[in-house]
C-alpha cells in the first residue's frame, strides 16, 4: 500500500529467483518537501541535510523502496543508515542494494548467507551523444566488437553495459572495500532473449574477487530505460 501522499505515485514489489524481494517505486520529486522524511518516518540524514532537494528526494524514495523490500522479508528495520562511502548499513541478517533515476527508485535485498553477494542498478536509456562519448571509459575494444554482435543498438548496448557494471560494484563492494573502475570487468555475453548478463573480472581486487573469475546477472529493458541484478556466491 503506498503512503498517503502524491509523491510516491506507484509501487510494485515482485520476487526474482524466489528469494530477492524487490521494489520498485515511482516517485515525484516536484512535489517534494523535506516534512515526508518524519511524514513517512524516516530519519532525515546529516548526510543530505546541504543536498539538493532533487537528491534529498532520491535519497527518500530509496529508502522507503529498502523499507518495503525488507518488510517482505519479514523485517520491521525502520532505518536504513548511510556508512562508509556512502554505502548503506543493512541489518546484519540482510544483504541489499538500492538504486534510483530521477524518478525510480528500487530495492533489492535477500536473508544473508556466507559469501553471498547482490547489486541492482537503474539506469535511463542513453542519448546516442552520451553513448559516443562515454563509449571508451566504460567498455574495452574487445567489448564493444562482442556488443556490436548482441543486435543491441550502441545506446542499449552501452546502457546495459554500463549498469551491470554499476550492479557489480555495489555487489563485490562489500568484500573489496574500495572503489574500482569499469575496466575491472569486462561484458563476455548479453542474452537479448533470457536477459541473462555473464562478466569477467579482468582483475584482481581482494582475495575473494580475483581475476579470471565468472559473475552472472541479469537485466530487464523497460521504457524508461534499463534495471540490472547482479548476484550470486564467491
Amino acid at each position: 500500500m503506498l503512503p498517503h501522499t502524491p509523491f510516491f505515485r506507484s509501487a510494485q514489489h515482485s520476487w526474482f529467483g524466489n528469494n530477492i524481494s524487490l521494489t520498485l517505486m515511482h516517485f515525484n520529486p516536484d512535489v517534494y518537501s523535506s516534512n515526508l522524511y518524519s511524514l513517512l518516518g524516516h530519519t532525515f540524514c546529516q548526510s543530505i541535510q546541504q543536498a539538493a532537494p532533487k537528491r534529498q528526494a532520491e535519497f527518500l524514495a530509496g529508502r522507503h523502496a529498502a523499507r518495503k523490500s525488507l518488510a517482505q522479508l519479514g523485517l520491521s528495520q525502520r532505518q536504513i543508515l548511510v556508512g562508509k562511502n556512502r554505502a548503506p548499513i543493512w541489518p546484519c541478517q540482510v544483504i541489499g542494494s538500492i538504486s534510483h533515476t530521477d524518478r525510480i527508485a528500487a530495492c533489492a535485498a535477500i536473508h544473508a548467507a556466507d559469501r553471498l553477494y547482490l547489486g541492482l542498478d537503474l539506469e535511463n536509456w542513453l542519448t546516442t551523444t552520451v553513448a559516443t562519448d562515454i563509449c571508451n571509459n566504460i567498455v574495452s575494444p574487445a567489448e564493444h566488437k562482442r556488443l556490436q554482435a548482441t543486435g543491441f543498438s550502441i545506446e542499449q548496448a552501452l546502457t546495459i553495459t554500463f549498469s551491470a557494471k554499476e550492479s557489480l560494484f555495489k555487489a563485490l563492494y562489500p568484500f573489496v572495500g574500495d572503489y574500482f573502475g569499469f575496466e575491472a570487468a569486462e561484458i563476455l555475453h548479453l542474452d537479448p532473449k533470457t536477459g541473462k548478463i555473464e562478466m569477467v573480472l579482468c582483475q584482481t581486487l581482494s582475495a575473494d574477487c580475483r581475476s579470471g573469475q565468472i559473475i552472472y546477472g541479469y537485466f530487464q529493458r523497460k521504457g524508461w530505460g534499463v534495471q540490472t541484478l547482479v548476484y550470486g556466491s564467491l
